[in-house]
Formats: structure tokens, C-alpha cells, sequence
């Protein structure tokens, strides 16, 4: 008689940690090097940096055998073996039993019985005796107790660290101060001595980096192969919604190399496809709707980054069509509209391509030469920048005089002369500021700023156009 196990098995639980590695890296880590000598002989845990050696101390208490760490679990000089983990890192955090973030400790420094570094660190108080309403003397305590600020912790400024968080069903986070521990879970976001919960609901957002996927995307109720039509247009907008205050908190962190970018939110995106249509495609942080006539997508091209924040890559990371194309915080309403809005869209999206720098990893990086072919009305525009792209002005072609409205700039312009762009109608007054590329077919364009501009004068000065921007 043969017995199988393989329908009854069930995955050991685990704890994931989410911690920043440093400014200068881990000394050690999983390499080709040391991987067969590690599968068969092991690690002294003494040799482990102490932050993970304390993740380990935690993971024991809570009664769980293993530990999964990215830098002990992914061979890190060998990039077929990155892709591949990284493909699956959604799986890593959905499925663990606790992520243990360690909010503002590197590798080296531990989090366990660590003294905090600051005067607010640890509750205490003071006692004055005072007389109470009905005469008997009591005792007043003034305490001061720790703001909780997660936007200014180490680990939320870190790009990698957001899909750790957002995808764990549940975390440990634990701040500078060891007396200080917070349980954050779909349902539940508490200090363990459930003080300050003002504080804390009020951090319960994306823009403060404590966010959490909303139910529509954390547990989507439709299957990827149902029909376009089961997912009505209040859902998918509440998704993109979603996906855009998810990019405004990613496009703030930092990341040590620009090749990472796109892929360091791949788990997100992976996540994100299982609560969207089948039709929707997902290319270099945006998403293409075709059977809804790239509406989502064309609303999405809208978006603008802080006033001298941005600044470009330093190599190729995506199509200038993409916010992934620049450095800086992307700005959300009013100056990106809502995904979703009832704006019809006045240019149409023709044709696209792309390739992806690797197959393992769908969601991750573009190779160069990835193009967008839109029609729609065109205008030539004069942008004049001052105080080193702070401030400036768009006028029309043949006058001095600027139109009314608004404008941001996504690269770092320095220069202060006038040069001729153009302006892409998107929808309503809202739109693309286009620079024509030299040398090269004259329909060709990257993008380097939107624009809201008012006024009939800009209605003259348009004409039906064919551009691709690169």
C-alpha cells in the first residue's frame, strides 16, 4: 500500500524580517561562496549580524521555528537567483505567520535591550498632589509620552521595506525605544500599552507609510480569469486608487541602486494584478486598460512630482511617460486627479512596446526603447524657468503672454532661457509637456512635465497630432 502526505501537507510557519541593511551593506551575506558550506555544515549564529540575531531571539519566543531573512535566504551575487526570488517574494511576506520590522536599526546595531536616543523615548511622568471637586486630595500625573512619527523611521524611507510591510498579514514593529513595541494587522494598529491611539489612527494612512492594502486588493474576490465585465468600474477605481496613494508612498523612499527601482515593487504589482480584470497589463509601475479604452491609463499619464524634488535616474529605468523615470515624491490630488475620474479623455492611445529586461521577473524592469504612440491635440508652448526651476512661466508661441493655469516640471532644468515645447492634451485642461527629440523622426518626444492650462488662445494655437513618446 502506498500513503502519500503531499495533499495534507502543510507549510511550516514562519516570521519574516524587514530591516535595513545600512549605509554601507551587511558583511555577511548569502553568496555562491558560502552556500554549499551553509547547507551542510550551517552558521554559528554568532557570526549573524545582531539585528538578525535578535529576530531570531524573537521568532523563538513566539513559539516559531523558522526565520526567513533576505540576505541569508537569497544567494546575493547571483542575479538568475535574485529574479527568480524575487518573482515569488509576495508569496515570502503574504504567507509568513509575523514580519519583524526593526523601524530605525541597521543590520549591526540589534533592536532587543537597546537604550533609546532620544528624551521621549520611554514614558514617565511626574506627580503633584492636587484637590479633587469634592474635596479629598488626589494625585495628578503629567506624563510625556513618545509621538509616533513612522514617515521620519528608517525603515519607511526605503523603497524595498513598502511591499515587506504592505503584504505581511500581520507585524512586530519595533521602534528605537525597547519599551515601545506596535502590532499592526488588517484589523488592529496598537501600542502594546494602547497609548497615544489618537496618534496612531491618525498614522493609519499611505501618506504616513503606515498604510494597508485595502480589502478590494488584500483579498480580492474575484479570480483573474473572470470575464472583464464581472469587475465593475466602482471597484476597479477604488484598486487604482489605491495603487496610486501605494506609489506616492513608494515614490518618497530611497533606493541604493536605480536598476532596482521597478523591481522592488514587482510583489505589489503582482499582488495588485489578482484584483484587476484580465485585460490589464502591467508595464513600468503603470497599468494599460485596453477594453476600457486605456481611460485608467491616460488619467495616469497626469502625474507630476514636487516642485525641486525631482531629478532623472541615473540609467535607464522606464519610458519618461513613467513616473519611475524621475527621482521625487509624487504629488497626489489635486495635482494627480483620481484614477478613475469622470474626465473623458481627449487623445487616444494608438499603439505601445515594451520588453521586459527579464522574463523571470514580469513585473520588474524595461529595457531601453520602450515607446508610447498617442493622437490628440498638440501646442507649441514657450517655457521659461527661474530660481533653477522653481518658478517660471508657459506662454504661446507669438506673445508675451502666459497663459493662466499651472505647471510642473519633472527633471532637474537649471537653465534659465526660454526654450519651445509642446503641450498634449490629455483631458479637459490637463495635459503633457512634451520636448521633440533632435535628430530623430519628428514625432518623436519624452516627456518632462504636465500642465493645466486655461484659455481660448490655446485652442487656436492646437492641431491635430500623431506623437510617440519615448
Amino acid at each position: 500500500m502506498i500513503y502519500t502526505t503531499e495533499d495534507s501537507f502543510e507549510a511550516p510557519k514562519y516570521a519574516a524580517l524587514s530591516y535595513c541593511w545600512g549605509s554601507v551593506g551587511q558583511s555577511l551575506v548569502l553568496t555562491e561562496k558560502n552556500l554549499q558550506e551553509w547547507s551542510y555544515e550551517g552558521i554559528c549564529t554568532d557570526l549573524l549580524p545582531a539585528t538578525i540575531r535578535d529576530a531570531i531571539t524573537v521568532t523563538h519566543s513566539l513559539g516559531i521555528l523558522y526565520l526567513w531573512v533576505d540576505s541569508m535566504c537569497i544567494v546575493q551575487d547571483a542575479r538568475e537567483d535574485k529574479e527568480r526570488e524575487l518573482k515569488k517574494i509576495h508569496l515570502v511576506y503574504e504567507n509568513c505567520y509575523v514580519a519583524i520590522c526593526v523601524a530605525n536599526r541597521e543590520s549591526g546595531d540589534g533592536f532587543l535591550d537597546q537604550t533609546t536616543n532620544h528624551v521621549c523615548g520611554k514614558p514617565f511622568g511626574f506627580q503633584f498632589a492636587c484637590t479633587l471637586p469634592d474635596g479629598q486630595t488626589g494625585t495628578l500625573i503629567v506624563s510625556i509620552t513618545e509621538h509616533f512619527q513612522p514617515k521620519e523611521d528608517k525603515i519607511n524611507q526605503r523603497a524595498w521595506t513598502l511591499q515587506e510591510r504592505l503584504l505581511a498579514p500581520r507585524t512586530l514593529y519595533y521602534t528605537n525605544d525597547p519599551s515601545l513595541l506596535y502590532w499592526d494587522c488588517s484589523s488592529l494598529f496598537e501600542r502594546h500599552d494602547s497609548q497615544n491611539s489618537a496618534d496612531l489612527e491618525s498614522a493609519r494612512s499611505h501618506e504616513w507609510s503606515m498604510g494597508r492594502l485595502r480589502a478590494e486588493v488584500a483579498a480580492p474576490k474575484h479570480h483573474r480569469e473572470e470575464e472583464s465585465s464581472t469587475f465593475d468600474d466602482e471597484l476597479i477605481d477604488k484598486v487604482m486608487l489605491e495603487w496610486k496613494q501605494v506609489v506616492c508612498d513608494y515614490s518618497k523612499r530611497l533606493i541604493s541602486h536605480d536598476e532596482d527601482r521597478l523591481d522592488a515593487m514587482a510583489s505589489l504589482a503582482a499582488k495588485f494584478q489578482t484584483a484587476l480584470p484580465p485585460d490589464y497589463t502591467y508595464v513600468a509601475g503603470m497599468w494599460l486598460d485596453p477594453a476600457q479604452g486605456y481611460r485608467q491609463f491616460i488619467h495616469a499619464l497626469y502625474w507630476a512630482v514636487c516642485r525641486g524634488e525631482a531629478r532623472p535616474t541615473s540609467e535607464y529605468v522606464s519610458p519618461s511617460w513613467s513616473w519611475a523615470s524621475v527621482h521625487g515624491e509624487i504629488r497626489g490630488e489635486p495635482d494627480w486627479p483620481g484614477w478613475g475620474t469622470s474626465k473623458e479623455p481627449q487623445c487616444t492611445v494608438i499603439d505601445h512596446h515594451w520588453e521586459l529586461t527579464s522574463l523571470e521577473l514580469p513585473y520588474g524592469r524595461v529595457r531601453p526603447g520602450a515607446w508610447l504612440r498617442l493622437e490628440g491635440y498638440l501646442s507649441p508652448v514657450v517655457l521659461k524657468l527661474r530660481d533653477g526651476g522653481q518658478t517660471g512661466t508657459l506662454r504661446e508661441m507669438g506673445s508675451m503672454r502666459a497663459y493662466s493655469g499651472g505647471f510642473s516640471v519633472d527633471g532637474d532644468f537649471t537653465e534659465e532661457k526660454e526654450i519651445i515645447i509642446w503641450y498634449f492634451i490629455l483631458f479637459d485642461s490637463q495635459g503633457l509637456l512634451l520636448e521633440r527629440l533632435e535628430g530623430v523622426s519628428d514625432d518623436m518626444f519624452k516627456k518632462i512635465g504636465t500642465a493645466r492650462l486655461f484659455g481660448d488662445d490655446l485652442r487656436n494655437q492646437k492641431s491635430f497630432a500623431t506623437v510617440v513618446i519615448v
